[in-house]
């Protein structure tokens, strides 16, 4: 009985954990839509989000050099730190 009373509180556990993304996940989403939002106009977004223009450009950066492929030889990423 208390095996099957563990294994019941830990499935819980499981599930509303599966609930929530990670925050870097989150924070994408949300300056995705507030771009959609404003048009793409980064001001406005930026606005909308309660953040500075500067700290839009810099995540925008952020992800667009997540995105990037790995290097190539011959390739120069001004993101790849040695």
């Amino acid at each position: 009985m208390e095996i099957e009373n563990r294994v019941e509180i830990e499935r819980r556990r499981e599930e509303e954990m599966a609930q929530f993304a990670p925050l870097k996940t989150v924070e994408r989403r949300a300056i995705s839509d507030a771009l959609k939002l404003c048009l793409w106009c980064r001001r406005d977004a930026a606005k909308l989000l309660g953040i500075s223009e500067a700290t839009l450009y810099r995540r925008l950066k952020e992800y667009s050099q997540e995105s990037e492929s790995p290097p190539t030889p011959g390739k120069v990423n001004s993101w790849l730190t040695l």
